[in-house]
């Protein structure tokens, strides 16, 4: 079983692959705003949508709380997603967006990975490991046809069929 930090990181980069299709035609990205006064876009959702299955495909008992859609399932373990942190630079055309994917057990992250997916950069912890950062190329696409390499991290093709 892959560990869950791998399951972050292969979650966070399925959502960047996903934002930066939608960062690349960003003219025709239509805007709403949420009951906050925020903005949210199809892209928003797209993006939770595919670390959503990602984390089920490979956790399904887990819960998951994310921005957009709330929380779904009751595990003691939750998975915690904010899919566009930073929508508003998203929308601007600024690289600087971030996918944020983070676990919680017991009242306490353990996991959290955070990816700029426009400068190719990618930063991870897990409770008692350290935390890192390193440079990344070619996030998997939605098909897993893509392999992703992480330096200083040793990342293996994926595959989700």
């Amino acid at each position: 079983m892959e560990n869950d930090l791998l399951l972050a990181h292969r979650a966070a980069l399925a959502g960047a692959a996903v934002g930066l299709k939608y960062f690349a035609t960003l003219a025709q990205l239509p805007r709403e705003l949420k009951s906050d006064g925020s903005v949210v876009t199809e892209a928003d959702r797209a993006v939770e949508a595919a670390i959503r299955k990602v984390l089920a495909d490979a956790r399904p008992d887990d819960a998951v709380l994310g921005e957009e859609e709330g929380q779904s399932g009751r595990g003691s373990r939750r998975w915690i997603v904010d899919p566009i942190d930073g929508t508003a630079l998203f929308i601007a055309g600024d690289d600087r967006w971030l996918v944020l994917v983070a676990l919680e057990e017991a009242g306490e992250v353990v996991v959290g990975v955070a990816a700029v997916p426009a400068q190719g950069s990618i930063w991870w912890a897990q409770r008692g490991g350290g935390a890192f950062r390193a440079d990344f190329s070619g996030p998997t696409t939605s098909d897993g046809s893509r392999s992703t390499l992480i330096d200083g991290m040793p990342y293996a093709e994926v595959d989700s069929g």
